[in-house]
């Protein structure tokens, strides 16, 4: 015997089986009666029983749930989908706190997946690997990618007890370690610890040891120091308080004045060899 009724939204196909004989039952609407454990169940499957899935209309308190439950070789069953009369969502758990919530038993994956580009928030179980006991975001199929809207910083925040703010991408490509405002490429507010830097610069200082180099005497160096108190285009150091020090500019003068010391003790040499041949030359 076939029954027809009407539901708003979508059709649903129903097999019941009574007395041994298969009834197709199609309608449009179907109403329940008030109260909760208003279910449609499906028991068994050609694996046998304990399989099949069960559609479940419950009322814990607070708000109604719609439970779309399974069960794979068990007597038990799993909630698979809830959708509480709040409009949350959730996987594998009633979703009390979060409008959409993800739970899995064990260390696992969620995937999105595009073509054949997939996005996976994943779970790792303790191991060996780099990635071992860690979660996060798993990116394959093409570049990985974290992008802000028009105007936005980028802030990676670590707790340590309270959260606390670690770096920040400005907009303008800016970055910035323990600071909110770097204020060139990269600013690091704090102690920079590394086994090689490789600082690229635009000229070196050989050009002391050229025939035009004008060699300040010792007498005018001299005079400069005491009326200055630093060297010649050496930042004071009241200036480098206020403004720092470019390392490539700083070692490119370093270098100068090491190389124009190295010209006046070969001068000296030179001098003092002459002298000795003339004492010597007196002596004889």
């Amino acid at each position: 015997m076939i029954k027809r009724f009407t539901l708003s939204l979508f059709s649903i196909l129903i097999v019941f089986t009574i007395d041994a004989v298969g009834q197709t039952t199609t309608f449009d609407y179907m109403n329940s009666n008030v109260g909760s454990h208003k279910t449609i169940s499906w028991n068994t499957s050609a694996f046998g029983s304990g399989f099949g899935h069960r559609l479940l209309s419950m009322d814990p308190g607070g708000s109604t749930t719609l439970n779309l439950q399974a069960r794979h070789n068990s007597a038990t069953w799993k909630d698979a989908l809830v959708i509480t009369s709040q409009g949350y969502v959730g996987f594998g758990i009633n979703p009390s706190t979060y409008p959409f919530h993800f739970k899995f038993g064990s260390a696992s994956r969620a995937r999105f997946e595009f073509i054949s580009n997939t996005i996976d928030f994943v779970s790792y179980a303790p191991s060996s690997n780099a990635y071992g006991n860690s979660g996060g975001m798993f990116m394959s199929g093409q570049d990985g990618l974290i992008m802000t809207g028009p105007g936005n910083n980028l802030r990676i925040i670590t707790n340590n007890g309270s959260y606390l703010e670690r770096m920040r991408i400005l907009p303008n490509g800016n970055v910035g370690i323990n600071t909110k405002n770097p204020t060139y490429l990269l600013s690091v507010n704090g102690t920079i610890g590394a086994r090689e830097v490789n600082i690229t610069t635009a000229g070196w200082a050989d050009y002391v040891f050229t025939p035009e180099y004008q060699l300040m005497p010792l007498s005018e160096l001299e005079a400069f120091i005491q009326r200055n108190g630093h060297l010649p285009d050496v930042p004071t150091e009241a200036e480098v308080k206020e403004n720092g020090v470019n390392l490539a500019e700083m070692n490119v003068k370093l270098l100068e004045k090491v190389e124009e010391l190295t010209l006046h003790t070969i001068r000296q040499e030179k001098l003092i060899e002459e002298l000795f041949k003339r004492i010597q030359n007196d002596e004889e």
